[in-house]
């Protein structure tokens, strides 16, 4: 689920390991849906390879049921939970990729 509504940044969230410079992956939904009946909060991330060259936005819903009260960034977890393979999968496949694509290339001559 997708769509244009005005939405805010919550946390933003950058994973190291090693020396390889990982995906940043960036809360860039988080409110109650639908507008004038809420039933749920949609969720949505925004992932980007380091290079900042490819992103992916994927979103999700979690129930005022699950939500249960909970705070702002166990919401987040939910929702990122529900949305962990489909993003784990994006991530593997882009940064199997050489770093090379979506660089600038200037020649020397």
């Amino acid at each position: 689920m997708s769509s244009n509504i005005e939405t805010s940044n919550v946390e933003t969230t950058t994973v190291q390991t090693g020396t390889q410079p990982q995906p940043k992956i960036i809360v860039s939904r988080y409110e109650l849906y639908p507008k004038d009946e809420p039933t749920c909060y949609c969720v949505g991330f925004t992932v980007s390879c380091p290079t900042g060259q490819k992103t992916m936005y994927r979103d999700t819903q979690v129930t005022l049921e699950e939500a249960n009260n909970e705070s702002e960034s166990t919401i987040v977890s939910m929702a990122y939970t529900a949305l962990k393979s489909d993003i784990d999968a994006w991530i593997e496949t882009e940064m199997s990729k050489p770093c090379i694509l979506g660089t600038e290339f200037v020649p020397s001559v």
